[in-house]
């Protein structure tokens, strides 16, 4: 059983699938992240929705009728007054050659990954886009976040800030159990 290892709602993530199963599949593996999720049926309706709103990750079909993948993302990457130019795009395909990996980062995608979508390798590539700062780590049952994903994305870590009149105030045992520095 599934059960994904971090929560990010405040992550805003844009679904391009022309395939309503796919999408379906995609948004419901996400689910439990608590990401906001929105789905575009085709690369023009993506583009409208990058004109209106700021996502974080864009997953998108590779191969879509129309405007495919590759041109979606050329237009979205010089899109005028577009608010995702910079966003991290990851490629969706049932291309399982060796060389769909490299072709895809050729034509600008900043990651891949096969259809059927595994659970954890969505997200394994998810966390490798998302902001630090916006990712909330779960821990498994031992209370220790999941290795698979800590070796994927060691990087990410919450910041605490402890605000007090007085430093003796803070227990000496809390400070180094925590690795807290003090600073006067």
């Amino acid at each position: 059983v599934y059960r994904p290892s971090f929560e990010a709602p405040e992550a805003r993530v844009l679904v391009v699938e022309d395939n309503d199963m796919n999408a379906m599949v995609v948004a419901r593996l996400l689910r439990e992240t608590k990401m906001q999720i929105d789905i575009a049926s085709d690369g023009k309706q993506c583009l409208e929705r990058t004109k209106q709103k700021y996502y974080h990750l864009i997953l998108m079909d590779y191969l879509m009728p129309g405007m495919d993948g590759v041109t979606t993302l050329k237009e979205l990457r010089c899109q005028e007054n577009g608010l995702c130019r910079e966003s991290a795009v990851i490629a969706l395909t049932a291309n399982t050659l060796i060389s769909a990996k490299q072709l895809c980062r050729e034509h600008g995608f900043d990651g891949f990954l096969e259809k059927p979508i595994l659970p954890q390798k969505l997200e394994g590539e998810i966390l490798k886009f998302l902001p630090y700062d916006i990712v909330e780590y779960r821990l498994n049952p031992d209370g220790e976040r999941d290795n698979q994903i800590q070796q994927t994305v060691g990087r990410k870590k919450k910041k605490i800030y402890v605000a007090s009149d007085c430093v003796c105030d803070l227990p000496e045992e809390l400070l180094e159990k925590y690795n807290i520095a003090l600073m006067y």
